[in-house]
């Protein structure tokens, strides 16, 4: 998982926090994410796949993680390309892209993430190309 080269010198908290949280899901550290999420986080994930829906609560996310991640395979990056922030909301553009035996993905995502005093309070996924996306994460 890539993270921006250069985020600057003196990032908005909120980059930062994002920033970190790509670092520590790229390690796996799903304990540092749990602290990182407000008990009832929203998770929107966005289209009419499988995948498809919102999901309320730490575990309720993590489980839907676990199915995603399944979904997505081994060969699975989120690379951050930019991002911006404010005391409320972060933006940023990620770059997915994935391989399952012959078939290859990729794309841009915008993901749109509401803070609460410090943490991921909720968050939404949106899709260059839903339909290619949807094709990838259920086939």
């Amino acid at each position: 998982m890539a993270i921006l080269a250069e985020i600057g010198p003196d990032p908005h908290p909120n980059v930062r926090f994002v920033v970190d949280s790509h670092e520590k899901l790229g390690q796996g550290d799903v304990r540092a994410i749990r602290e990182a999420w407000t008990p009832g986080i929203v998770w929107h994930e966005w289209g009419q796949s499988d995948l498809s829906g919102t999901y309320v609560g730490v575990d309720a996310v993590l489980e839907f993680w676990k199915v995603f991640f399944a979904a997505a395979g081994p060969h699975f990056t989120q690379d951050i390309t930019a991002i911006t922030a404010n005391d409320t909301y972060v933006t940023s553009l990620v770059r997915i892209s994935g391989r399952k035996g012959a078939r290859t993905f990729g794309q841009t995502v915008v993901d749109v993430m509401r803070m609460e005093e410090g943490r991921l309070a909720e968050f939404w996924r949106y899709y260059a190309d839903v339909t290619a996306a949807h094709g990838f994460f259920t086939a």
